[in-house]
């Protein structure tokens, strides 16, 4: 699989939660700090519980035993969240770029 340089911080990151989850929120902001994210994270009541809820849904598409399984359950991930292309600022690290998203992937993805 091809990872594109600007999201490998991403996908670490979520490596590293997945392979080491913190015990309190304050273990999260720091880990993501870590990571090289820079953005404000403003507290929010449940985020503890809610990171690991969006890390546990990765783990399934992860560990789907079959590539149409996970095409399935990522399709149902970004059809639950995808949206139009926009330009994101990426808060001042690497400039302005366009995020595409997508609402089917392959199954030989």
């Amino acid at each position: 699989m091809h990872l594109n340089p600007y999201g490998e911080y991403a996908v670490r990151l979520a490596q590293s939660l997945a392979n080491d989850w913190p015990s309190d929120r304050t273990g999260i902001v720091a880990r993501v700090r870590d990571h090289g994210m820079t953005m404000p994270f403003p507290e929010q009541r449940g985020d503890h519980a809610r990171c690991r809820e969006v890390v546990d849904q990765w783990l399934r598409v992860v560990d789907a035993t079959s590539p149409d399984a996970r095409a399935d359950l990522l399709n149902q991930q970004m059809a639950a969240v995808s949206a139009y292309p926009r330009l994101i600022d990426h808060h001042g690290e690497g400039g302005t770029s366009t995020t595409v998203t997508s609402t089917t992937i392959s199954r030989w993805c």
